[in-house]
């Protein structure tokens, strides 16, 4: 009978133990060694604002770990277009120190809309993966890594800074001829 107890006795302890080591183990590492992989796309331009020109330049930053970078943007719900122009800012080693190496690139793009009508618009912008891969979800090729938004009105039919401009500069030929016209009665 007490071989019995101490038998049960070891057996106990020993689950303790390995439940304490076990615990203190798992809350020593960490489950993922990798760091986040979520894209940023960064809008710079247009801003949510009212724009007195038809112009406007596209102007965003993009932080990834992905290898491929693949950008689009939208107008106002149209087909999706390639941006193709974007120009690598950084490149940074995002799991210092650990294996394996996980780069956080930083790339920064520009795009040129014209012509735009009179309104309220809307450009989206796209990561998209050209590849079929695997991390915390599968990815197809196609997926959109991630999006992002921005909202702005094109009104260039007021004509204020126009006006203003011409009576400025109408103001100023009427002071300087009255200056000259002074200058040479005396």
């Amino acid at each position: 009978m007490r071989k019995k107890l101490l038998i049960t006795e070891v057996f106990i302890s020993m689950l303790i133990f390995s439940t304490i080591a076990g615990t203190f183990f798992v809350s020593s590492s960490s489950a993922n060694p990798l760091p986040p992989v979520d894209p940023v796309i960064t809008i710079d331009s247009p801003q949510n604002a009212t724009y007195r020109v038809n112009t406007i330049i596209l102007s965003f930053t993009i932080e990834s770990n992905w290898g491929v970078y693949l950008c689009f943007y939208s107008l106002d719900g149209q087909k999706m277009k390639p941006i193709e122009n974007l120009t690598v800012i950084s490149r940074e080693d995002a799991n210092i120190g650990k294996n394996p190496a996980v780069y956080r690139t930083t790339l920064e793009g520009h795009y040129v809309l014209s012509n735009l009508s009179q309104g309220e618009h809307n450009v989206t912008f796209y990561l998209i993966t050209d590849h079929e891969f695997s991390l915390y979800r599968t990815y197809e090729k196609g997926d959109v890594l991630y999006s992002a938004t921005a909202q702005f009105i094109i009104d260039s039919s007021s004509s204020f800074p126009t006006v203003l401009a011409v009576g400025a500069s109408g103001g100023s030929v009427a002071i300087l001829g009255i200056g000259i016209l002074t200058y040479f009665k005396k």
